[in-house]
């Protein structure tokens, strides 16, 4: 039986709850294997990470601690330069050949996906499947370049999971089921104003944040 590998990047800085519930959703709704949570190590669209590598992938480690099926993968810590996602999906294609590699998305970093780099060719390598909340679906963020590509985008939209599974890469998957609103900038402001935090990233990692001083003022 072909493998369902889900792929989550991000800077995780911090990990938080959204982070997993989103990572659990789409294992579950999707059949996944396994769901690949990827640091990246330098963006090429951002500032870098308050946290430092080593921190992260703690902080990950502990989020996942209870469930084998959510993996830490370090693999963009290797990149001399910036982390491109592309190369990251190319990397694990070239790993786990014959898998079918599911990129998971939040709505915001959809609608941005025109901007990335060699982003057309993502679709020859893996699928997608974008969380949202469906009572927040963000239209008055479409940038005028993901507007012209709306077309080209919904014409890959699947309405199924199995249709979805249907090709080796190439579908869409929008998963509407979600209800997550947090943010890690959210969270590392509220980390430097002394609020609590233990219910958006759990006790062992807000433990494990001031412990090592991380975010605070």
């Amino acid at each position: 039986m072909t493998a369902r590998i889900g792929i989550m990047g991000g800077m995780f800085d911090p990990v938080h709850r959204g982070h997993i519930t989103a990572a659990r959703l789409a294992k579950s709704l999707l059949d996944l294997d396994q769901v690949r949570l990827i640091p990246c190590s330098q963006p090429s669209h951002r500032d870098g990470a308050f946290a430092n590598q080593q921190q992260r992938s703690r902080m990950l480690a502990l989020a996942t601690a209870d469930d084998p099926q959510l993996v830490v993968d370090e693999r963009e810590y290797q990149c001399a330069g910036p982390s491109y996602t592309f190369d990251t999906v190319c990397s694990l294609q070239e790993e786990f050949p014959g898998s079918q590699l599911v990129l998971i998305l939040g709505l915001d970093s959809f609608r941005n996906l025109p901007g990335w780099y060699r982003w057309k060719e993502l679709f020859d390598v893996c699928h997608m499947a974008v969380v949202f909340r469906p009572d927040n679906p963000g239209e008055d963020k479409q940038s005028s370049r993901f507007a012209s590509c709306v077309e080209e985008l919904k014409s890959r939209e699947v309405s199924s999971v199995k249709r979805l599974f249907e090709n080796k890469s190439g579908n869409i998957y929008m998963i509407a089921e979600a209800n997550i609103e947090l943010s890690s900038s959210e969270i590392r402001h509220k980390i430097a104003s002394g609020e609590f935090v233990d219910s958006l990233v759990g006790r062992e990692i807000k433990n494990f944040i001031q412990t090592e001083k991380i975010y605070h003022r």
